[in-house]
Parts: C-alpha cells; sequence; structure tokens
C-alpha cells in the first residue's frame, strides 16, 4: 500500500480504495483516517461521506458526528439506496425509529437485492413493533440464505414477542 500511496498521495480515490481495504481488513481507525484524507480533499464526497458516517454507526461512536455526514451525503445524492440505508440505520442507532423505517424502506425500494440493507429494514420494522412486515423479510432472506441462525433466532424472537401481546 505505501508504494501505491507515494505515487499516488494526491489522488483522493486512491485513498476511498486504499479505506475499503483497511475495512476489508477490519481495520476500522485507518478506514476512518482515509475517508478523512478523501473529504479534505474532495469534501463533497457523497461516497466518503456515507462510508465514514456509516463507519461510525457501525461502530457505534459519534453517531452525531455520523447523522451529520449522512445528511451531508443524502443531498448530495437523495435517490441513492445505499446512502439512504445509511441514514436509516443511523436513526435506528439513535432509537430514531419512525424515521429509521422511512429511509430504509426508499433504500429497500432503490436497492431491494441488498440483504444488508433488507435486514435493516426488518429490524426497524421490529422495533416499531411491525412484525408481519419483519417476518417477511426475514423468511425472504432465508430462502436466499438458508443456513442463517441469526435469522432463524431473530423469527422465533419476533414469534415469541407478538404472541404474548
Amino acid at each position: 500500500l505505501l508504494a501505491i500511496e507515494t505515487d499516488f498521495s494526491a489522488d483522493p480515490r486512491i485513498h476511498f480504495r486504499i479505506g475499503i481495504l483497511y475495512d476489508k481488513l477490519s481495520d476500522k481507525e485507518r478506514v476512518i483516517e482515509r475517508m478523512k484524507k478523501v473529504l479534505l480533499m474532495t469534501p463533497e464526497d457523497p461516497q466518503a461521506l456515507n462510508y465514514l458516517g456509516y463507519t461510525y454507526v457501525e461502530m457505534g461512536i459519534k453517531l452525531g458526528e455520523a447523522l451529520q455526514l449522512l445528511e451531508q451525503a443524502f443531498k448530495l445524492r437523495p435517490n441513492d439506496g445505499f446512502i439512504l440505508d445509511s441514514l436509516g440505520w443511523a436513526y435506528f442507532k439513535l432509537k430514531r425509529f419512525n424515521n429509521a423505517v422511512a429511509e430504509l424502506e426508499r433504500a429497500v425500494e432503490l436497492v431491494g437485492d441488498d440483504l444488508t440493507i433488507q435486514m435493516h429494514l426488518a429490524e426497524a420494522y421490529t422495533a416499531v413493533n411491525e412484525y408481519k412486515k419483519a417476518l417477511v423479510i426475514y423468511r425472504k432472506i432465508l430462502q436466499i440464505e438458508p443456513g442463517r441462525k441469526d435469522i432463524q433466532e431473530k423469527i422465533r424472537k419476533i414469534r415469541a414477542e407478538s404472541s404474548e401481546k
């Protein structure tokens, strides 16, 4: 990575790509460093804003800053399903569940085949007691990935919770 960096250190796309590589290596601190470098060079880069914001959300840190980054990315690309997913997931983590559902439903409309986005929406539905909608999504995911024990457990919990009410 260092050889690439010395030749192309002024190119924000290289920093972005290196950040993705660090993400694959689960080195979130370096992901953050790289996305910040991208944003220093190109402050209006919606992908870097989204990546940095989502990284914060996934780490459960700086959620207020994450929301600002994601709202800025959304203003730049209001019809990007992945940005909408990140924004919705930030709302979810901030316990603003109705906002989460609204954004995640739009994200699924735009990128319906992405299982992570579907999972996020199912979790948001569960948070607002829309159990039937959550179950539909979880069952659909199980059809695609039948061995998912985590999904089977979520279905079991929903059935237990919804039968108690």
